[in-house]
């Protein structure tokens, strides 16, 4: 077994890996997570290596999506304190990082699901299911949660996600549209793809990033709760 040096990190595999790059890893593991699980809205979302079936969202995009999320230094420092202390729950029970941004990604997701469902049921239809609103929704959830976690109320259950994002753009089923689809009549879908097409690529994901953290945080100051972090 590799000894681990400083700015390194070592696998049970005897690689050593740099530790900016240690995201990739703990990424990998929570899409498949994601992608597998029943009881995520990402199941069977995800296009894998040599799927040929195509899915809403490539994995390498839907990796690069959570980096934000476990590259945070300010939020992986609290989950290290609160793994390290005890305090790291899922319900009741205790949970590793990896068990723990898992179920806070799939209730986040979860929540925008039940808030436009048109979405959900077409996920082809809309880019919110896909690259860019994989990579803005998680970038502006990263803020939130270093938010919440510091605050007096950590809950981060699906009706809190449901709350801060019910009157927010996630909702707006238009200004995500990309494409009809084959569930309804032509007509019944929006004539013009919607604005969030045009947010691409690093920038555009940044920007858009920006505009759903603002909206989010308006919705959780005028929805104060008190329910455990996680269930």
């Amino acid at each position: 077994m590799t000894v681990a040096t400083t700015g390194l990190m070592t696998l049970a595999n005897d690689t050593v890996v740099p530790d900016q790059d240690a995201w990739k890893y703990e990424a990998s593991r929570i899409a498949s997570i994601l992608n597998s699980d029943t009881d995520s809205c990402w199941n069977g979302r995800i296009q894998m290596p040599n799927d040929h079936v195509t899915r809403p969202v490539k994995l390498q995009a839907f990796l690069t999506s959570l980096k934000p999320l476990l590259a945070n230094e300010d939020l992986k420092s609290l989950l290290d304190q609160m793994e390290q202390g005890g305090h790291l729950m899922v319900g009741d029970a205790l949970a590793g990082r990896t068990e723990f941004l898992s179920r806070v990604i799939k209730n986040f997701w979860a929540a925008v699901a039940e808030v436009n469902p048109a979405a959900h049921a077409e996920p082809h239809t809309t880019v919110l299911w896909g690259s860019i609103g994989a990579s803005a929704g998680h970038a502006a959830l990263t803020p939130i949660l270093v938010t919440k976690l510091q605050s007096d109320d950590p809950s981060l259950t699906l009706a809190d996600f449901r709350s801060m994002t019910q009157s927010t753009t996630v909702a707006d089923y238009p200004f995500w549209f990309t494409a009809p689809g084959s569930q309804r009549p032509a007509e019944d879908y929006p004539s013009a793809k919607g604005e969030a097409t045009t947010f691409t690529g690093a920038a555009g994901y940044g920007r858009l990033a920006r505009q759903l953290e603002t909206e989010w945080r308006a919705a959780l100051h005028s929805t104060p709760r008190n329910r455990p972090a996680v269930a």
